[in-house]
């Protein structure tokens, strides 16, 4: 009986050092996704500030339209505070809001 009352409490205290080592392990994502609406730009996209520049690390093709909602993604380790232009992975095609008339 000592045996399994061992075992049974050697068992819960490895169970319990692997679930807090996966809490401790969330830090490693600095990937940020987002849904905005931003303004094209040559290229890019303005954000609603008009300051900051979305530059889509992927060729865009052509866009004919003013304005259009993006999904992206970047990575929050290369972007400072007072960033202005933000390297971005779009993970799907930008939608137009605003096409040119």
């Amino acid at each position: 009986m000592k045996q399994v009352k061992f075992f049974l409490v050697a068992l819960m205290a490895v169970v319990m050092g692997m679930s807090v080592t996966s809490c401790m392990n969330g830090d490693d994502n600095h990937n940020v996704t987002m849904t905005v609406p931003v303004k094209y730009n040559f290229g890019s996209f303005l954000m609603g500030d008009a300051t900051t520049k979305l530059v889509p690390t992927t060729e865009l093709g052509f866009l004919d339209g003013n304005m259009y909602i993006i999904s992206c993604q970047y990575d929050q380790s290369q972007v400072t505070a007072n960033s202005t232009s933000i390297p971005v992975t779009l993970l799907s095609t930008p939608l137009c809001i605003d096409p040119k008339g």
